[in-house]
């Protein structure tokens, strides 16, 4: 999250880059060039985003705390990505609840972003997507 200090006072924003999970390694020893780095302060045009006061040179800040950006429908924040996956999966599984289902179904969580994690590689994306094309190759033969 980012603050934009404006003359008609702070807006709320947020950038971003590729996932870590879709970096090659070459990549992940670069600096983003400032040219490719953008700010989303969930507008649709350059007016809307003129309107909030947001010009090129504006001075910019980390901001951590999680909220709505400028009172729209985009929700932005530490981790929410991982947050409202947890939200999501206990939805699910009070919604299941005394259900009879034919198959057991467990709710998993992790307390570390599985590229960081060192036993995280057979989970990892990319060892996933090995492993399934492998095994699709197998099964051919």
């Amino acid at each position: 999250m980012l603050d934009i200090h404006t003359d008609k006072g702070v807006v709320k924003g947020v950038t971003g880059a590729k996932p870590s999970h879709i970096v090659t390694a070459e990549e992940a020893k670069l600096a983003i060039p400032l040219s490719e780095v953008y700010v989303d302060v969930g507008t649709a045009s350059r007016e809307e985003t003129e309107a909030l006061g947001v010009t090129v040179g504006d001075f910019v800040t980390f901001s951590r705390e999680g909220q709505f950006l400028n009172g729209g429908k985009v929700f932005t924040g530490k981790a929410v990505d991982d947050r409202s996956g947890c939200a999501v999966m206990l939805e699910v599984m009070k919604r299941l609840a005394g259900k009879q289902l034919t198959a057991s179904v467990y709710a998993v969580g992790s307390v570390q972003a599985l590229p960081l994690s060192p036993f995280s590689r057979t989970l990892h994306w990319r060892s996933m997507s090995r492993s399934l094309a492998e095994r699709r190759r197998s099964r051919r033969k």
